[in-house]
């Protein structure tokens, strides 16, 4: 996916002359986050996370079965958005509003939490805030 392209008639073609090999274009990149993300693996200890959920009835079975359900969930959560944030960088901005993903040319009908200005606007010129 990286390296060098021409777009011709609005489609995206491999770079013709090879500035640069696509397989080695975000080698670098990729080394760095590999690193960082070992490192913070590294820095959580999982004896300091056992136990930490505590039920109001002392049942310790309830608290490691809503322990790893809340676990699940978080994960579950941070995957969605990972996936909507590639989603929406890869899909062209007409085809995000077709699927639904954003919206376009809605005008604004209010504002919340906004003063009316004290001086009066020209006639026909509209107050857009």
């Amino acid at each position: 996916r990286g390296g060098w392209f021409v777009i011709r008639d609005k489609t995206r073609l491999p770079d013709p002359i090879r500035i640069v090999d696509p397989a080695k274009a975000n080698e670098k990149e990729n080394r760095n986050r590999r690193k960082e993300a070992l490192h913070a693996i590294k820095q959580v200890d999982l004896n300091r996370l056992k136990g930490r959920l505590v039920t109001h009835d002392n049942s310790n079975e309830a608290a490691e079965y809503f322990g790893h359900f809340c676990m699940l969930m978080h994960l579950e959560h941070m995957e969605e958005l990972r996936q909507i944030k590639r989603r929406t960088q890869r899909l062209p901005e007409a085809e995000l509003q077709r699927l639904g993903w954003c919206l376009d040319g809605l005008p604004c009908t209010g504002v919340f939490g906004r003063r009316e200005p004290k001086k009066v606007s020209m006639i026909g010129w509209e107050d857009n805030g």
